[in-house]
């Protein structure tokens, strides 16, 4: 499955699909096949899905919902996921627990 790094200001509306082997296709404008063409200001007029399984999204994350794509988690959004979900006195003894393991 490809993964699409999107800009978080980037304008991430357009068609969407996932194709027989599993990989998600994003075609912003438009799409160009030998038995169809879909137009991003013809968008409104289609019914969907369309021919080659094509859906439109607002948005990446409306589309990743919708497929089941669940984006992989970084170390450090993990780690400042853990740490939101502490007090300030755990975080302290964390800190320094971490500090003595680096010889600090």
């Amino acid at each position: 499955m490809i993964d699409f790094q999107f800009n978080t200001f980037e304008d991430t509306s357009g068609f969407y699909r996932v194709d027989e082997s599993g990989e998600f296709h994003w075609a912003q404008n438009f799409v160009r096949a030998p038995d169809y063409d879909l137009f991003r200001n013809e968008k409104d007029t289609y019914t969907y899905p369309t021919p080659g399984g094509w859906l439109w999204f607002n948005n990446h994350i409306e589309a990743k919902a919708h497929f089941g794509i669940v984006d992989p988690v970084t170390v450090e959004e993990q780690v400042n996921n853990l740490l939101a979900g502490l007090s300030e006195e755990q975080r302290q003894a964390l800190t320094q627990a971490l500090g003595q393991q680096d010889g600090n």
